[in-house]
């Protein structure tokens, strides 16, 4: 009865409702407390997302979500934190440690089983840095999967990122079909105006637009993109964007050897005062690397050099963007000054550079720069190993970009198509066999079609070669593509004669008819015109060989130089034939011959005794 009574106590009673009340608050206020400390993280995150913060600002960010998240163990605030922390080593170009950085993130995502916004800008960091150091196979997979999380979450400005950074790699293997479809598409989405600060993706995708053209030589489609690009910019007041717009402007006048205008929009780009320099800083180099080369252009080396000298101290220890151009080219103007000296340790520089970051073309270039001054200096066991190295990258830049060649040629070329058109035409012929007066028509009328094509080709090369001849006379592209067109027309021309025989042969038409078309045709088969072109070509490329060539050996005739120019172009045997319409077995013959008549004995190669010329 009195326990009873006691537990009634209405003191007692009331202090038990009290101390109910406090853990009740207690446990509220605690369950808020962690809610308010999420929404502060999430601020923080999505603060560190602004691009023109500057790295330590973001690390700082990092920290201070990571302070709170240990607070009550929050796993999510810790992977936001890795993520900011990956995005300002790679503004620090740190490049090695946010890749270990931002691939933990993406780890600790995947562990989780759900796609989020942290995972598609991890993805599309990683995908910056394999852009950077010349992997393109894993940048593209990690912007498409970068893509593939952005699009169905809604992030329409990130997915469109995503897509202009694939487009990007395409350009980057000379894929400009492919990359032009996707700027086009990033234009069109820009231009709907729903995805947030679209006249900023709209200035960038024209930017693209025109980079594209002006690599497929339509010169004046590239200019006037980036001007539309560069107006938006200047409306938008990015002073980086404006400062990358000029320099492209000026590359593009640059290629066309309209100087003074380069040299303006060069200038225009340095003139500008950006509120972050950081940034900056690559559009600095970009215009100074440009304006040595026009000094150079003009002749006034010893400037060139002084200009690239300067801009290299104004580089941070870790800063590498352009570096390796930078080596080079202060190496090529060396070499033409005579300072063989200075040239191989710059070329040395260049060639380290690019084995570092896994340039196959630049440590190409820098071992064919170091083999030749070599053998200028008569150090030739030094010029044989950099020569050595040179094949070696030649080769596994050809092997692993093969297909990029050939997509490229096929845009600059077209001439596969037409000759897709002409076996149409002769497969049409071989089936109406009953009717020989129309298969005589149609012969008739497929060699003038087929010499139609190839006058309107060589006319229109001839009239694009006129417009950019300043170009094309400095480029290795022009020769290689002269190369291919005589191939093209050797083989076409021989599918044709093949055809004829086989026709007289079947006594399908009158012998004395094909024969008469037969003789036209070898008559045009020795393509004097087209060699003119090549040797011209080649004259500006290697201006010293047929000199150098005549003065060792002057008993060489015409057909032997030529043979010796196409070996000089690391042509190999097949393509030889191909030009010269002549058969492979023929080539190696003529090649042996060759070595006797130069004086080569048995071990020596043939290709490296001409390398030296």
């Amino acid at each position: 009865m009195n326990h009873f009574i006691a537990l009634c106590n209405p003191d007692l009673c009331t202090l038990k409702r009290v101390l109910h009340a406090v853990t009740l608050f207690v446990a509220v206020f605690s369950t808020s407390g962690q809610a308010y400390r999420i929404e502060q993280i999430d601020t923080l995150f999505y603060n560190a997302q602004e691009t023109r913060r500057a790295p330590d600002s973001i690390w700082a960010i990092a920290e201070r979500i990571e302070i709170l998240s240990r607070e009550f163990n929050y796993e999510w605030g810790f992977l936001q934190s890795n993520l900011i922390k990956g995005i300002a080593l790679y503004q620090k170009n740190e490049l090695d440690s946010s890749a270990k950085t931002l691939l933990e993130v993406v780890g600790d995502v995947e562990a989780l089983e759900r796609k989020s916004f942290e995972e598609g800008r991890a993805r599309n960091y990683l995908g910056l840095i394999y852009q950077r150091l010349n992997n393109f196979d894993k940048s593209e997979n990690n912007f498409r999967q970068a893509a593939q999380v952005f699009e169905p979450l809604n992030k329409k400005e990130h997915y469109v990122m995503s897509l202009n950074n694939i487009g990007v790699i395409h350009a980057m293997r000379g894929q400009y079909s492919e990359a032009l479809e996707i700027f086009l598409n990033v234009r069109d989405i820009a231009l709907d105006g729903e995805i947030p600060r679209a006249r900023g993706r709209l200035s960038r995708a024209l930017t693209n637009i025109s980079q594209v053209y002006s690599a497929m030589g339509q010169s004046n489609l590239a200019i006037d993109f980036a001007k539309q690009g560069l107006q938006l910019k200047k409306e938008i007041g990015d002073t980086v964007a404006m400062g990358n717009s000029y320099n492209i402007i000026g590359e593009i006048f640059f290629q066309h050897e309209l100087y003074d205008s380069a040299l303006f929009y060069h200038g225009q780009a340095l003139q500008l005062k950006p509120s972050n320099y950081l940034r900056y800083t690559p559009i600095v180099y970009g215009a100074h690397q440009s304006i040595a080369q026009i000094y150079a252009q003009q002749g006034e080396l010893e400037q060139a050099i002084s200009l690239l000298l300067s801009s290299m101290k104004l580089r941070r220890s870790n800063e590498n963007y352009q570096v390796n151009d930078a080596y080079n080219l202060i190496a090529q103007y060396k070499q033409e000054l005579g300072q063989f000296d200075s040239a191989i340790y710059y070329s040395n520089s260049a060639f380290l550079d690019a084995v570092v970051n896994n340039d196959k073309p630049g440590a190409r270039d820098a071992s064919k720069r170091l083999s030749e001054i070599f053998f200028a200096m008569n150090r030739f066991d030094s010029a044989y190993r950099y020569q050595s190295l040179f094949h070696k990258y030649h080769d596994s830049i050809y092997n692993e970009s093969t297909k990029e060649k050939y997509n490229n040629l096929r845009i600059e070329l077209e001439t596969s198509e037409k000759q897709k058109e002409v076996e149409v035409l002769q497969k049409q012929i071989e089936i109406d066999e009953k009717n020989r007066a129309l298969l005589v028509v149609s012969i008739i009328a497929i060699i003038i079609l087929s010499l139609a094509i190839t006058v309107y080709l060589i006319l229109r090369n001839r009239n694009r070669q006129l417009k950019l001849e300043n170009e094309i006379e400095k480029g290795q592209s022009a020769l290689q593509q002269q190369t291919l067109h005589m191939m093209n027309m050797s083989n076409n021309i021989q599918e044709i004669e093949s055809g004829l025989k086989s026709m007289k042969k079947k006594e399908m038409v009158q012998g004395k008819d094909v024969q008469s078309l037969l003789n036209s045709i070898f008559v045009n088969r020795s393509f004097e015109r087209e060699w003119e072109q090549l040797e011209t070509h080649f004259s500006k490329i290697h201006p010293d060989f047929n000199s150098q060539l005549l003065r060792r050996h002057d008993n060489l005739t015409q057909k032997e130089r030529r043979l010796l120019a196409l070996v000089k172009l690391d042509l190999n045997t097949r393509e030889i034939a191909g030009i010269l319409s002549i058969e492979q077995r023929s080539v190696v013959m003529s090649r042996y011959r060759l070595k006797q008549k130069l004086g080569l004995g048995e071990s020596e190669d043939l290709d490296l005794y001409v390398q030296t010329f």
